[in-house]
C-alpha cells in the first residue's frame, strides 16, 4: 500500500505542476531515490513501485516541454497584446483574430481556475488516504 501512496502523492504533484507550472523538487527527488531503490529490489514492494513509476511516466505532462495552463494563459495574454497593437493600427485581420485569442483567453482562464480550485480538495484527499494508512 505504500507504494500506492506514493504514486498517488506523485501523480498530484504532477497534476499541480501541470496547472501551475511549479515543480515539486520534493517528489521530484522523492520519486528517483524510488526508482533507484526499486531498481536494487529495495523499498516497499519494488515490482510494483517500478510499474508504477513507469505509469507515471507514461501519463505525466512534463511542463518544461509542453507547458503549463498557468503559461498558456500568459502566451495567450501576450498575443492578445499584441493583435490589439495591430488592430490599433487597423488591421481588419487582427481585429478578427483578436476576437479569436480573446475566446481562447477567457476559456483557458476558466480552466485554470477550475483546476486550481479542485487542488485543494485533492490535496486533502491525498493527506486523508496518507492519515488513514498510518493508523
Amino acid at each position: 500500500m505504500y507504494a500506492y501512496m506514493e504514486a498517488l502523492r506523485a501523480q498530484f504533484a504532477d497534476r499541480s505542476d501541470a496547472i501551475t507550472g511549479q515543480e515539486n523538487l520534493l517528489i521530484k527527488q522523492e520519486m528517483k531515490q524510488f526508482l533507484r531503490s526499486a531498481k536494487e529490489g529495495e523499498g516497499p514492494a519494488p515490482v510494483l513501485m517500478l510499474k508504477l513509476l513507469a505509469e507515471r511516466e507514461n501519463v505525466r505532462v512534463d511542463p518544461i516541454k509542453k507547458g503549463s495552463l498557468r503559461g498558456l494563459v500568459a502566451e495567450i495574454r501576450q498575443l492578445v497584446t499584441s493583435l490589439q497593437w495591430q488592430e490599433a493600427g487597423g488591421s481588419a485581420r487582427a481585429r478578427a483574430e483578436l476576437v479569436i485569442a480573446n475566446k481562447a483567453l477567457q476559456k483557458a482562464q476558466q480552466l485554470v481556475s477550475t483546476q486550481a480550485k479542485a487542488l485543494p480538495a485533492l490535496e486533502q484527499e491525498v493527506t486523508l488516504f496518507k492519515d488513514t494508512m498510518n493508523s
